[in-house]
């Protein structure tokens, strides 16, 4: 240990009128070996050692992969209440909060990330619906596009269909500002739902109840992609 640097000592026995007590410890200086300089006095002590400094874990940053899992929940969450908890191709209502019961379809596969978080391409439906959907049964995704098409016109649906779905580069900077985006377009349509329902949830709370079916892993890594896009608002 160097001179003059900081250490937290010991005595063997009472000093200074009592102010030193045998075995307590006090800060100090180092002044050499079993010295310590206390209240301008150089005095013996019974042990010395330095003052670890704390070490501070930082935190490592959110993965890509944290990035896609806080924008799909965002966007997934955000079509459920977008729709009020409702499937558009059975008229079937659901409680909220049911994320199997009901989920969200998509028209052009969710692989494809060009249409992934893209409202349009994006709707309510049952867990029965959403398979029949992805093993391609003809009648369900004949009324699911028949759905969309009388919301927002034909020319969407083809659009939607025959549109370019080349995946962009998803690197961090493309991925945060995606996160972004979904978490707005979710608090949106959040809002929307509270104004005639109740009890009124913040999305904050929404995205944390969603996480109580996901492992921890995946939960913690949300969470940090929160306080980032939370940070950025």
């Amino acid at each position: 240990m160097r001179i003059g640097e900081k250490c937290v000592f010991t005595v063997d026995k009472d000093m200074f009128g009592g102010k030193l007590k045998a075995g307590h410890k006090y800060l100090g200086k180092c002044a050499g070996d079993m010295l310590v300089s206390y209240r301008n006095c150089i005095i013996n002590v019974k042990s010395i050692k330095k003052i670890e400094k704390p070490t501070i874990k930082k935190e490592k940053a959110p993965t890509a992969s944290d990035y896609k899992n806080f924008a799909d929940l965002c966007f997934e969450c955000a079509i459920r209440y977008r729709d009020s908890w409702t499937s558009i191709i059975s008229g079937k209502k659901f409680e909220e909060g049911d994320w199997n019961g009901l989920q969200a379809g998509h028209g052009v596969s969710r692989q494809h990330w060009a249409t992934r978080h893209n409202p349009l391409n994006c709707h309510a439906i049952t867990s029965g619906e959403n398979f029949h959907m992805s093993i391609g049964t003809t009648t369900i995704i004949a009324k699911y596009w028949a759905y969309v098409a009388k919301k927002y016109g034909q020319a969407v649906v083809d659009d939607l269909i025959n549109g370019d779905h080349t995946t962009p580069k998803l690197s961090i900077s493309y991925l945060k500002e995606d996160c972004r985006l979904c978490y707005s377009f979710f608090t949106r349509r959040l809002e929307e739902w509270n104004r005639t329902h109740s009890p009124r949830r913040s999305a904050d709370e929404v995205i944390r109840w969603r996480c109580e079916s996901f492992t921890k892993k995946k939960t913690d890594g949300i969470m940090k992609v929160l306080k980032i896009i939370k940070g950025e608002q």
